[in-house]
């Protein structure tokens, strides 16, 4: 009897052993996992700001029209709109839920030259990362080089 007793104690003892170990496998399964899908979701991000850099440069709101470049198609940002922009408070307010659902933290038009102004479309808060594109920034008499800044929230 107790030899018996002895085997399925055994027995149970290795049935337990050999659960904990799937248990621990799985634990780090599912933490590989975890990162991964994590930085896919900042990838995403990632691609959705970059993304974002083209919309934000094609908006009617703040493209060039086309009596500035006398071009139909004109791949610049007027500066009379992005003026008015950024003076207005509730002009950009309109604008805060198209930032905010896209993880979108700041949105800001930087001279680089001659100039060195910065017009802010969208502020937030600082962005954890931030991508830009150069555009050039025109008025009826000039053109000039700026900086196309969008931050976003990683996590």
């Amino acid at each position: 009897m107790k030899k018996g007793q002895m085997k399925i104690q055994e027995m149970a003892f290795v049935l337990i052993a050999v659960i904990i170990l799937f248990g621990i496998i799985f634990l780090f399964y599912a933490r590989f996992e975890f990162n991964k899908v994590q930085s896919l979701s900042t990838e995403l991000r990632e691609e959705r700001a970059i993304t974002f850099i083209r919309t934000v440069a094609s908006m009617p709101e703040l493209r060039c029209s086309e009596s500035i470049l006398k071009v139909s198609e004109a791949a610049c940002l007027d500066l009379d709109k992005l003026k008015a922009f950024n003076s207005s408070l509730s002009l950009r307010n309109s604008y805060r839920k198209i930032w905010t659902s896209s993880y979108i933290t700041e949105v800001v038009v930087q001279e680089i030259f001659p100039g060195n102004s910065i017009y802010k479309i969208y502020d937030e808060t600082p962005g954890e990362e931030s991508y830009f594109s150069f555009m050039p920034l025109c008025s009826k008499d000039k053109c000039i080089i700026a900086r196309l800044i969008v931050s976003i929230r990683l996590k």
